[in-house]
């Protein structure tokens, strides 16, 4: 059995070393979410996670146009059978 996959320390050392705070979410090799933060004050911290809030909000709209649009489209090509 394979070894699981693991995000090395060291890359996150560097990224804490290279940028002021993240926020990475990742899905391992068993499908699960694993979660990577880190900030380097608490402005940071708020400013982080404000913004996973905005990015989040947009994604989940525009995921919910793109099934709509889906939709409508099934529904037009129904309608012309």
């Amino acid at each position: 059995m394979k070894k699981p996959f693991k995000l090395p320390q060291s890359f996150l050392n560097q990224l804490g070393e290279f940028t002021r705070g993240y926020y990475l979410i990742t899905v391992n090799d068993q499908n699960e979410f694993e979660t990577f933060f880190h900030h380097d004050d608490e402005v940071t911290e708020m400013a982080l996670i404000n913004y996973v809030d905005i990015q989040s909000g947009a994604l989940q709209d525009m995921m919910r146009n793109q099934a709509s649009e889906m939709q409508d489209d099934d529904d037009d090509g129904e309608a012309a059978d």
